[in-house]
């Protein structure tokens, strides 16, 4: 049975008529009988919420159906900037998680502008670094600044590293110590440098390559940074700053098209999402040689296919897994693709292209909508931000199952047995217990 404590704010004005009514995103409003959620588009009177259960866009979470979601921190659709012990915390459009690999959640709140820390045990939240209302300053904890952080990325050494605005900053997790590694807040710019020398115009994705360097997709410049952390050293690894395009080549010879998600194959090549280009390329890491791995620019589409044969429609997020995989939601085409990174044969893993849906199912029979974040866990799972529900898709059979949300209009999250509604999740993290960790909307949720 579902147990839910609706706000106080979202009461209708007649408590006595309307009871438990809740206030729901899209002028939807739910109600709580027997345990149970329903939800419905915003009635006219209280008598018309009877009618309204029958319409096409109601919906009924019932438990049952394995595992459960639970809100690990923040109040579903109750923005705000307080710490506090789970549901008593607020998040403003928290992105990320990064997991520190000893037991801590690490959050970009970019509506905030600062950066939280959630104990996973405890789920007690408090403010890293930085302070609501956007700023650029470094100092420690809340008197250092930020403006709309995104990517965060680890070192494994205990700092993080955040893309903020034109800015990459290192936090140090200790001290909470923030820093500007690279880039000068408030100037974007494509030059190479040391520190504050150097210009970023967009960062977006970060990864590390465990070896002491970062790697920054710079969306508006086109080029993929690397980021030197002991020095603060900003080279452009490939790519030619403000020209776009497709080439491939070695370095500055290269040229990419708006980049956008990264992923480590795990010796020694980054995978690259070139959104606009509608392509998957491949960066050396020691040499700066770029290729196409897969797609052809200019040319999106969704046939499977070796190579440039292939087509893409908006790759979005990607995912390795330890066979030499790669997995790429294809936003535009409503479809999951896998990309052997070895031959560059892809095919279509799981989804029909141009058929948006909601349907489970094995391989083409299942739908998707629109689907953004990727994660991979270590039992052959992939895991899917798939509009407003979190999809399961089996690697070894390529059977999807919705674990998590409902799919439909935008929905409350609801914790209690699966499924549960969500508002738009945008990031996906497997933990080292096996537990997903979802961002969604104002809050940080965790499936175990």
């Amino acid at each position: 049975m579902l147990t839910f404590s609706p706000m106080d704010a979202a009461r209708a004005k007649n408590p006595a008529t309307y009871e438990d009514l809740l206030a729901l995103p899209e002028n939807l409003v739910g109600e709580i009988v027997d345990g149970e959620l329903y939800a419905s588009p915003r009635p006219a009177s209280p008598h018309a919420l009877a009618a309204s259960r029958l319409g096409a866009l109601e919906f009924l979470l019932r438990g049952g159906n394995g595992g459960a979601v639970t809100t690990l921190a923040g109040s579903p659709g109750v923005p705000g900037t307080m710490d506090g012990a789970g549901g008593a915390a607020r998040f403003n459009h928290p992105d990320g998680p990064v997991s520190d690999g000893v037991g801590n959640l690490f959050v970009a709140d970019y509506g905030n502008h600062t950066i939280r820390k959630v104990v996973i045990a405890t789920a007690v939240v408090t403010t890293l670094a930085g302070s609501p209302g956007a700023g650029t300053t470094d100092g420690t904890g809340t008197a250092a600044r930020f403006d709309g952080p995104e990517g965060v990325a680890t070192d494994g050494a205990a700092n993080l590293f955040v893309s903020d605005s034109e800015t990459v900053r290192k936090v140090v997790i200790a001290t909470g110590v923030v820093t500007t590694l690279a880039g000068s807040a408030g100037a974007p710019g494509i030059t190479d440098g040391t520190g504050a020398a150097a210009r970023f115009h967009s960062p977006g994705g970060l990864t590390s390559d465990g070896a002491g360097n970062l790697f920054v997709s710079d969306y508006t410049s086109h080029t993929i940074r690397k980021v030197g952390i002991a020095t603060g050293v900003v080279t452009t690894l490939a790519g030619s700053p403000g020209a776009p395009g497709s080439a491939n080549g070695t370095g500055a010879a290269a040229r990419f098209n708006g980049p956008g998600g990264m992923a480590t194959d795990g010796t020694g090549n980054l995978l690259v999402g070139d959104i606009v280009n509608n392509t998957i390329r491949k960066v050396v890491i020691a040499t700066g040689v770029v290729t196409t791995l897969a797609g052809s620019p200019g040319a999106p589409g969704t046939t499977d296919g070796t190579g440039t044969s292939a087509r893409f429609n908006v790759p979005g997020g990607l995912a390795t897994d330890s066979a030499g995989n790669l997995f790429v939601a294809d936003v535009t085409s409503d479809t999951i693709r896998k990309v052997v990174i070895g031959t560059g044969v892809v095919t279509t893993f799981a989804g029909s292209a141009g058929v948006p849906g909601s349907t489970d199912g094995t391989g083409t029979a299942a739908r998707f909508s629109a689907p953004k974040g990727l994660a991979i866990d270590g039992a052959g799972n992939l895991f899917v931000a798939d509009l407003n529900t979190i999809r399961k898709v089996v690697v070894a059979t390529g059977v999807v199952t919705t674990p998590v949300g409902l799919a439909g209009p935008r929905s409350i999250v609801v914790p209690g047995p699966l499924p549960a509604g969500l508002n738009h999740p945008t990031s996906l993290l497997v933990g080292p217990t096996g537990a997903l960790f979802i961002t969604d909307e104002n809050a940080v949720l965790v499936v175990q």
